[in-house]
């Protein structure tokens, strides 16, 4: 880093490209009803429910890390395997249910363990050059 860029068009420049690409969400935003923004339903998915005044309670936690982790990741990064659909975790046993969980659960502790080694070879190589300067 150079302070003698913040005094080019740099900032500017990444200022614009921050705007032009949260514009979509920025224009949905304001559009869309009370409660149903995107802040809104991130917060109420997170918590279960339509409801954002629920307790912050250490049981409530380990449910959203729990549906984080066997649900929401595995989706958001494409898992092959499972349709949401095909896993119901209160209601049905089978064990193509079972399955599905278990995938689920792999699938999301795969990628958070190459999540957490890219971070860290990331820190250590950063590391090696801070000690070079």
């Amino acid at each position: 880093f150079c302070w003698r860029d913040l005094r080019t068009l740099a900032p500017l420049f990444l200022l614009l490209g921050f705007v032009i690409g949260m514009f979509p969400l920025i224009v949905y935003n304001l559009q869309a009803a009370p409660g149903l923004d995107s802040l809104s339903m991130l917060v109420s998915l997170f918590h279960g429910g339509p409801s954002m005044h629920t307790a912050h309670t250490l049981p409530k936690l380990i449910q959203g890390i729990e549906g984080t982790v066997g649900m929401s990741l595995p989706t958001a990064t494409g898992d092959p395997f499972c349709s949401v659909p095909a896993v119901e975790y209160a209601i049905d046993a089978s064990p193509s249910s079972l399955y599905c969980t278990l995938l689920h659960t792999g699938w999301s502790a795969g990628y958070l363990l190459l999540w957490l080694l890219s971070v860290l070879l990331s820190v250590r190589m950063l590391w090696k050059l801070r000690s070079r300067m």
